[in-house]
């Protein structure tokens, strides 16, 4: 992201919280392009998003609020998903990774894992096709003691 996004960034943090905020005439009164006005708009959207996950749960409320938020930053509901999704996938594989680390997943650790997942709104694995960007996940087979 250049300085002209990174600027744009500050200012879509303010401004998306008034009533009167309207994307296109922010970007043409700060004199910035559409192409960095999307990306400043794709990365307040996917901090947005990092909060959401942060606590291992995507709520209705809160998917509701992003959506809100994604609207008013111009980003259509298909892209909000995708950026949704690679950010609690992101989320995900830092516990996967967090429980494979002492080289014994237990029972108790894939439970969690399925509920994050779960949680995250992920689909089970096996059932979302995997991208350039995240390869698939894959839970350890269920051949693990219990700490």
């Amino acid at each position: 992201m250049n300085d002209t996004a990174k600027r744009f960034v500050r200012v879509l943090i303010k401004e998306t919280k008034s009533p009167d905020f309207i994307l296109d005439d922010l970007r043409a009164s700060h004199g910035v392009s559409a192409d960095d006005a999307e990306a400043a708009a794709r990365f307040v959207f996917e901090t947005l998003c990092i909060r959401a996950t942060g606590d291992g749960e995507v709520t209705d409320a809160e998917r509701r609020t992003l959506a809100r938020y994604g609207r008013r930053l111009g980003l259509d509901k298909g892209r909000q998903k995708r950026i949704l999704t690679a950010t609690s996938k992101k989320f995900f594989k830092t516990r996967l990774d967090e429980a494979r680390a002492d080289g014994v997943v237990t029972d108790d650790e894939i439970a969690e894992l399925h509920q994050l997942r779960e949680l995250l709104g992920l689909p089970p694995v096996g059932e979302a096709a995997p991208t350039p960007a995240m390869p698939p996940i894959v839970l350890p087979k269920r051949q693990r003691k219990n700490k």
